[in-house]
């Protein structure tokens, strides 16, 4: 099991194997905190560690959160946190057209570029060319863009329903 060498080297400050910065997470939620709690859509690839410092994500994007869903599919719900999936760049297509703005906040090295368990090479390309990059430290190994839509929405019926997401949805009860 890596795991505890990936411990042992965050405990030694860090090294080529750690794929995440904990201070980095820490300094984005303080630099973001305001845009992460007014945000219409808040994305990540790495759900517990922007629930845990930013206190809230709605999207996790990742292959395997969308096979692990209730319903297995684009948009499916995490049981655990209430949350949806998605994976492919359409789905974050529909996002951006149906909800006025939107972050996305993740890991820089693990999970980005990573098209079996995170951000595949094609979802990439989508963000970066669909999104503004927000400047974060290196050191900080993370990722972030926004995003805000044109005024005019699409229709309704074109856009997911995707209850209690959003800065002023509820905590998920268990």
């Amino acid at each position: 099991n890596s795991a505890y060498m990936h411990s042992a080297l965050l405990l030694a400050g860090g090294g080529k194997r750690v794929q995440w910065n904990v201070a980095g997470w820490q300094a984005a939620a303080e630099l973001l905190g305001p845009e992460i709690e007014q945000t219409d859509i808040l994305a990540t690839s790495n759900g517990l560690f922007a629930l845990y410092y930013l206190g809230r994500y709605d999207i996790d994007i990742s292959p395997s959160q969308v096979a692990e869903s209730v319903t297995g599919e684009e948009f499916g719900r995490d049981a655990r946190t209430g949350s949806y999936a998605i994976s492919k760049p359409e789905s974050l297509a529909q996002l951006m057209d149906c909800y006025q703005t939107g972050l996305y906040i993740s890991d820089s090295r693990w999970r980005w570029r990573d098209p079996d368990v995170g951000v595949s090479n094609e979802m990439a390309d989508f963000l970066e060319s669909h999104a503004e990059k927000i400047d974060l430290p290196q050191d900080w190994m993370l990722n972030a863009y926004r995003w805000e839509r044109p005024a005019v929405a699409p229709e309704a019926e074109s856009c997911p329903t995707l209850p209690g997401i959003g800065p002023t949805a509820p905590a998920p009860q268990n």
